[in-house]
């Protein structure tokens, strides 16, 4: 992801809750819902707060823990291969074979 394709998608979940941001980032980056995933990484919230207070203090804390969000799910949709963003890399690997 491009950092300009990382600030849309920071900007689109700027106000929204965490646990909100973790639902809508979901359903776009993998295409679907799935109750126990989103339940899992919205459990996970205290640790993306704490990495942002670690490698981002000087920025908004919100933001921040937000972008750390919405790279962990694109993440794990490329490790799991599902999402539009994981079709799009296995098709960009296909065309360098």
């Amino acid at each position: 992801m491009t950092p300009r394709a990382a600030a849309r998608q920071v900007a689109r979940h700027g106000g929204l809750t965490l646990a909100q941001t973790v639902q809508s980032a979901y359903e776009k980056i993998v295409g679907t819902s799935n109750a126990a995933a989103i339940a899992d990484i919205t459990g996970r919230i205290p640790f993306f707060q704490q990495v942002a207070r670690e490698r981002a203090g000087n920025f908004n804390q919100d933001l921040a823990t937000k972008a750390i969000i919405v790279g962990y799910i694109l993440n794990e949709s490329i490790k799991a291969d599902v999402g539009a963003y994981a079709q799009a890399i296995d098709a960009f690997n296909i065309s360098l074979s």
